[in-house]
C-alpha cells in the first residue's frame, strides 16, 4: 500500500474512534469496509505516532477478547472563554469534547483589566486538566467579531471593552485562537448538542444582559459578511422623535426602571420582576407584558427574514420560563406567516461555552486528521 494511502487510511480510523469512542480493529473494518490487514497497518501507524493506544478487551463473544482502541490520553484538548455581559465562563476539554473543567465567575462589577486577568487565571487553571499540549482554543464573546481577523469590533454589554480590539493576550497558550460572537456560538452549542440537534434551519435568541441571535441556515452557522449578522438587540423603533434599540427596551435596568415608575417595590435584579409576576403582581405583569411585547415583534421580524424550524431561547431571561415563553409563542404567532416551534434553551447557561468547546474541538480534530493525512511517504 502507497505511504500516503495508508496514512490517509491511519487519519480516517483516528477520526472514527475520535467521534464514536473507543473501538476494536473489527469495528472498525465494519465501519471503513476495508480488509483486516488494512486496519492493523493504519493503527499501527497511529500506535508509532504516539496517537493510539490499547485500553482494553471487549467481553468475547466465543474466542479471545479482542483489544479495544482508544486515542492516546496525552493527545492533548482544548480551552474555550465565554465573556459575557454578567458572567465568565472557562472550560477544558479533551479532543473528543468530553468536560474535564469548567468554571463559571460573576463580572458585571469588574473593568476589563480585571476581567482579562481573571480570564488569563482561569484559563491557566484549565489548562491544567489537560494531558498534551493545548491544541485549539475558543473564545465567545458578546460583541460583533469580524470572521476575517477575529477582531472584536464593537461591544455594547461589557462596559470600557474597546472597539476593534485583538486577544492576542490570550496568545500565551500556544494554539490557534478561534473567536466568534457568543449567540452564534450558542447557536452552534444547541444545534450540535441541544434542543437543535437535527434542525437544518435554527435561531439561536439570547436574552440577557443584550439581545442577539445566532443563525443556523442549512446546518451551517451563518454570520454574513463581516460577522453583524443576528445582532436584532440593534433593531429600531422611533417613538416620539426618539430612536431605540430593542435591546436598550428590554434591558435589565429599563426593566427595573419601568417596574419602580409603576410604583413596584425595590428588586435586586431583572428576575425578581418576573418572580413577581408570577406571584400576580399587577406593577410585574404589566412590565412582563410591555417587555413580551418588544420582545416578540423583534423576534418575530427575524423569523419573517430567516424562516427558522426552531427559534431556542437561551440567555439569563429563559430561566423565566412559561411565563415568558408562553406570551412570547401566542404573540409570535399573530405576527408571522409561518410558526417556528419555540423552545427553551436545553443547555442552558453553559450553551456559549459548550458551543465553544465544539468549535475547538472540531479545530482540533481536523489538525490531527490534515497533520497525519499530510506526513510524506514512506519508502
Amino acid at each position: 500500500m502507497a505511504g500516503r494511502t495508508r496514512l490517509g487510511l491511519a487519519a480516517q480510523v483516528l477520526e472514527l474512534i475520535l467521534q464514536r469512542g473507543p473501538l476494536s480493529r473489527a469495528d472498525l473494518r465494519r465501519s471503513l469496509g476495508t480488509s483486516f490487514s488494512t486496519v492493523t497497518f493504519a493503527v499501527q501507524d497511529l500506535f508509532e505516532g504516539g496517537l493510539l493506544i490499547e485500553s482494553g478487551r471487549a467481553e468475547s463473544t466465543g474466542g479471545r477478547p479482542p483489544e479495544i482502541l482508544d486515542v492516546a490520553p496525552d493527545i492533548g484538548g482544548v480551552l474555550a472563554t465565554d465573556i459575557g455581559g454578567i458572567n465568565l465562563r472557562v472550560a477544558a476539554a479533551d479532543c473528543r469534547g468530553t468536560i474535564l473543567f469548567k468554571q463559571t465567575r460573576d463580572i458585571s462589577e469588574m473593568s476589563v483589566r480585571r476581567i482579562r486577568s481573571l480570564a488569563l487565571r482561569l484559563n491557566e487553571e484549565a489548562r491544567t486538566y489537560l494531558t498534551g499540549p493545548v491544541r485549539a482554543m475558543s473564545v465567545s464573546i458578546a460583541g460583533i467579531v469580524s470572521p476575517v481577523t477575529g477582531r472584536v469590533i464593537r461591544v455594547d454589554n461589557i462596559p470600557g471593552w474597546p472597539d476593534d480590539a485583538d486577544l492576542s493576550w490570550l496568545d500565551r497558550f500556544g494554539a490557534p485562537l478561534l473567536v466568534d460572537n457568543e449567540a452564534n456560538l450558542a447557536a452552534l452549542g444547541e444545534h450540535q448538542s441541544g434542543i437543535g440537534a437535527g434542525v437544518a434551519d435554527m435561531m439561536f435568541v439570547a436574552m440577557g444582559a443584550g439581545v442577539g441571535a445566532g443563525l443556523i441556515l442549512n446546518n451551517v452557522l451563518y454570520r454574513g459578511a463581516t460577522g453583524a449578522a443576528g445582532e436584532i438587540g440593534l433593531f429600531r423603533r422611533t417613538d416620539d422623535d426618539t430612536t431605540q434599540w430593542l435591546e436598550r427596551r428590554t434591558a435589565p435596568g429599563a426593566i427595573i426602571e419601568a417596574y419602580a415608575a409603576r410604583g413596584g417595590g425595590p428588586v435586586t435584579g431583572m428576575e425578581q420582576v418576573f418572580e413577581r409576576a408570577a406571584e400576580d403582581d399587577a406593577a410585574a405583569i404589566a412590565v412582563v407584558s410591555g417587555m413580551v411585547e418588544e420582545l416578540s415583534v423583534g423576534v418575530a421580524n427575524a423569523i419573517v427574514l430567516c424562516n427558522p424550524a426552531l427559534v431556542v431561547i437561551g440567555g439569563g431571561l429563559a430561566t423565566a420560563g412559561e411565563i415568558l415563553l408562553s406570551p412570547l409563542r401566542q404573540r409570535i404567532a399573530e405576527l408571522v406567516p409561518a410558526v417556528p416551534r419555540i423552545e427553551p434553551s436545553k443547555l442552558g447557561a453553559d450553551a456559549a461555552v459548550l458551543g465553544a468547546v465544539r468549535w475547538a474541538t472540531d479545530v482540533a480534530q481536523q489538525q490531527l486528521m490534515t497533520a497525519l493525512d499530510g506526513r510524506p511517504a514512506r519508502g
